[in-house]
């Protein structure tokens, strides 16, 4: 009975798919998250890297800069819901560290309505996408930031990569871009930080635990980018956050050979190379918003 039943879902899936495609050519939005990804996979799995293009999602129309990073990001964004919190207020106050073309502060303004949102873009042409798909979706108490975030205002050389993995890189960046210092921009309580910051988040996140401005922060939600040297770094940032009191977890951690640098080999094939991403959720306990 279970290979019937079996076969039965995987006939359904089936027609779904079918279903979906002929609605695709005709040009019907697609209606839920899981039609959406499959339709974006189909188009963009076909294309170069870095192609600009335009998708339509249930939400609306986007330009985007990368497909393939756009693929990733809405999947892990709207697909497995890897920024929803439980905010207990309507109203949440949430900064948005990385927000690249505008996929996680529409998620944000998707499950809050009456959030009130600020984000942040460092890379100078990708800001101005993100900026042009929030206005175009008439999304309202939206403030864009066209900065890095950092440990002091200014301006930081920075490496493009033309998609979602961007940096900010002191010694090797081809451009320089301006940088907020993130612990003097939260200057009261906010509900959650997101930060994709791509390598940065280490001294970030130290800054605002040596300034204390971590203790306004009754969220956390960072993805955290490892090489060989960021052992030190990382063990830090914990001990930082449990000394002001914040609980954490750690979901998603891999081997990341597809992250930018030098490969880092490793004595274990089923963890082939030493550099890592995690995702960190930290918050304060007895939360009252």
């Amino acid at each position: 009975m279970s290979a019937i039943v079996a076969f039965k879902e995987q006939a359904s899936k089936g027609f779904a798919r079918l279903a979906w495609r002929a609605k695709q050519m005709v040009g019907i939005p697609p209606q839920s998250a899981m039609e959406a990804f499959c339709r974006l996979s189909w188009i963009v799995d076909h294309q170069a890297r870095y192609c600009p293009g335009r998708f339509t999602f249930p939400f609306g129309t986007l330009e985007y800069v990368d497909g393939k990073s756009l693929k990733w990001q809405y999947w892990e964004i709207f697909v497995q819901k890897a920024y929803d919190f439980d905010a207990q207020r309507e109203d949440p106050i949430i900064v948005d560290c990385g927000g690249n073309i505008g996929l996680s502060t529409i998620w944000f303004k998707h499950r809050y309505p009456k959030s009130q949102v600020a984000v942040f873009e460092a890379d100078p042409a990708i800001a101005e996408v993100l900026s042009a798909n929030l206005s175009a979706l008439g999304l309202p108490d939206v403030q864009v930031v066209k900065s890095a975030v950092w440990t002091e205002a200014g301006q930081v050389s920075y490496a493009s990569d033309r998609a979602d993995s961007g940096r900010i890189d002191l010694h090797h960046g081809e451009q320089v871009v301006d940088a907020v210092r993130l612990a003097e921009f939260i200057t009261q309580p906010i509900d959650l930080l997101k930060l994709d910051i791509e390598g940065a988040e280490y001294a970030v996140i130290q800054d605002l635990c040596e300034t204390g401005t971590i203790s306004r922060v009754r969220r956390l939600v960072c993805e955290v980018h490892g090489r060989r040297d960021d052992s030190v770094a990382l063990a830090a940032v914990l001990r930082g956050l449990a000394h002001h009191g914040l609980a954490f977890t750690l979901t998603g951690a891999r081997s990341a050979s597809d992250l930018p640098g030098d490969p880092e080999p490793t004595p274990f094939p089923f963890a082939p190379d030493g550099k890592f991403l995690l995702n960190l959720y930290a918050w304060q306990p007895n939360l009252r918003d």
